[in-house]
């Protein structure tokens, strides 16, 4: 399954799903499986399979392909606040709780 989410969602469950987006450097569209990330100021830095590190804002969108973490709609905007902690889980089309990593305590990447 491939999601839309916003890369300031990216924690350490992502590491080894494939993502893709816009390299703000270069401008280039950018493909590849994500081996860890910085968060600096209002970039993440993403070092990704094959070498290479692609500059990504916070708000940006990029699509995250691989196993699916049952994340709130609210969380995946960047709403955290908003977030009611329920989130959907699609292979077992039933409510779960939230997984990102502003209700479990986790660093993001």
């Amino acid at each position: 399954m491939t999601v839309d989410r916003k890369a300031r969602t990216l924690g350490p469950a992502d590491k080894g799903r494939t993502v893709q987006g816009m390299d703000r450097e270069s401008g280039r569209r950018f493909v590849g499986t994500l081996l860890e990330g910085d968060f600096t100021h209002d970039w993440l830095w993403i070092r990704l399979t094959g070498g290479g590190t692609v500059r990504v804002g916070l708000d940006d969108m990029v699509q995250v392909t691989g196993a699916w973490r049952a994340i709130g709609p609210d969380c995946i905007h960047g709403k955290h606040r908003a977030c009611d902690a329920r989130a959907l889980d699609e292979e077992q089309d039933d409510i779960v709780e939230c997984t990102c990593h502003c209700h479990n305590g986790e660093e993001a990447v």
